[in-house]
């Protein structure tokens, strides 16, 4: 069933997009190598990226008909705005 929420844009994808940029901000690259397993089904998930866990962010979204396509790479577009404008007047080195 379909969530009551708005479909536009996708509050998971912006907040998806947004952390991925801070992290590629961080480590100075979008390389991450990682895995997860889930516990009660022992599914391995493995990325080699930090966009690659926003892409399996925004097809998590539509695979679960809660989402239109359109409106999830919006969200991911939106959350690296928010994030690009954090980083520059915000997310700032601590002078010592």
């Amino acid at each position: 069933m379909t969530p009551p929420h708005p479909d536009y844009p996708s509050g998971h994808c912006l907040g998806a997009g947004a952390a991925v940029a801070v992290f590629q901000a961080v480590f100075g690259s979008d390389r991450f190598s990682t895995s997860y397993v889930y516990p009660p089904l022992g599914v391995v998930r493995r990325w080699e990226s930090f966009s690659q866990i926003a892409k399996e962010v925004e097809d998590a979204r539509v695979w679960g008909g809660i989402h239109f396509r359109s409106a999830d790479e919006h969200g991911t577009q939106l959350g690296r705005q928010v994030a690009e404008f954090a980083l520059k007047t915000r997310l700032q080195p601590r002078a010592h």
